[in-house]
């Protein structure tokens, strides 16, 4: 090491009775250490500290003669359900002369290169367990390094979908894309709503809802079990009106949404009694406003064309307000 300013001498130390400091040196050049590691060593620590009349400071310095732990292991994790020829790898470690390999139950490995295995997964391995390495050489065995391996699916990526809907919703549709190896899946809802499971994708009636969250969760499945869910939660609005039917009356309008479902273009009929303005609001069911019209009635039965073939498939509200009445809301359904 560099000479310290300031200091007046050096001591070195060390943590491990299997290496000892057989000289050091102060020079004008800088302060030298010689040790000596015994046939037993594997790790210690080496201490220097400084000295003058104000004190002094040590510094550690780690010393070890096995491997340092390996890296990450790369392969496959999930789906492992009697697949055979499965490679796992390490990168070189400094140092290693060897490495120790272990596998789980019901798996054997059926080559080894010494940085990579390959490993056939037998009917004995149905549940989840670790592929293990370490790295070693003259001194001993480095920290194992594991990584999780399991024959079943993996957990399905998120479920797409609404998060937040209107108890009178009576068809949300939710879907997933398909994993790997399963063979079916589980789908589950809490909350009293009604789920319709067809594979990658369910539908879900809200109308029996009675909790203003629900959880919606699917698993994937294999001849070997079942994954750990994938979940989402959805907020529920039980006071909010997005009719189902396509036509209300309030005092004395009569209004339809027609047709619905549509494939962006629905029409909706107003009778009124006299002329007056009202106003179209769509928005999805987070509440975000998607179009907004102000629209001259005259009276007699009024007719306006809605143009939402720019919008994503999906549920949303259709609101009409009328002038000096609450504004009616409708379930308006694009496919």
């Amino acid at each position: 090491m560099d000479l310290v300013i300031n200091a007046t001498s050096y001591v070195w130390s060390i943590s491990s009775g299997s290496m000892s400091v057989i000289s050091q040196t102060v020079n004008s050049n800088g302060t030298f250490c010689t040790v000596d590691f015994g046939n037993n060593f594997t790790t210690g620590v080496l201490t220097i500290t400084t000295y003058n009349s104000c004190g002094s400071f040590s510094r550690n310095y780690v010393i070890q003669s096995v491997p340092l732990q390996p890296g990450g292991i790369s392969g496959p994790g999930a789906n492992l359900c009697l697949v055979s020829g499965a490679i796992y790898s390490i990168s070189p470690v400094v140092g290693a002369t060897g490495y120790t390999w272990s596998v789980p139950t019901g798996a054997t490995i059926i080559q080894n290169t010494g940085t990579s295995i390959t490993v056939n997964f037998g009917p004995g391995f149905t549940n989840t367990g670790n592929i293990c390495v370490t790295a070693n050489n003259a001194c001993g065995s480095s920290v194992s390094r594991c990584y999780s391996v399991t024959a079943r699916p993996a957990v399905p990526d998120a479920i797409n979908g609404l998060a937040s809907v209107c108890k009178s919703n009576s068809n949300v549709s939710y879907s997933i894309n398909p994993v790997p190896g399963a063979t079916s899946y589980s789908w589950s809802i809490t909350g009293n709503a009604v789920l319709t499971p067809a594979g990658v994708n369910s539908t879900v009636n809200y109308n029996s809802a009675n909790n203003s969250n629900a959880t919606l969760k699917v698993s994937a499945t294999n001849s070997c079990g079942t994954s750990q869910p994938s979940s989402k939660t959805i907020a529920i609005n039980l006071s909010c009106r997005t009719a189902d039917s396509q036509e209300e009356t309030e005092g004395n309008e009569s209004i339809r949404v027609y047709p619905n479902p549509s494939h962006g273009k629905a029409n909706l009929s107003i009778e009124f009694e006299k002329d007056q303005d009202y106003i179209i609001t769509v928005s999805d069911v987070t509440g975000k406003i998607i179009m907004t019209n102000l629209i001259h009635g005259k009276s007699g039965l009024h007719i306006s064309e809605l143009d939402l073939t720019g919008i994503s498939k999906g549920v949303y509200v259709l609101s009409v307000q009328c002038e000096n009445k609450s504004p009616q809301s409708f379930r308006l359904l694009i496919e």
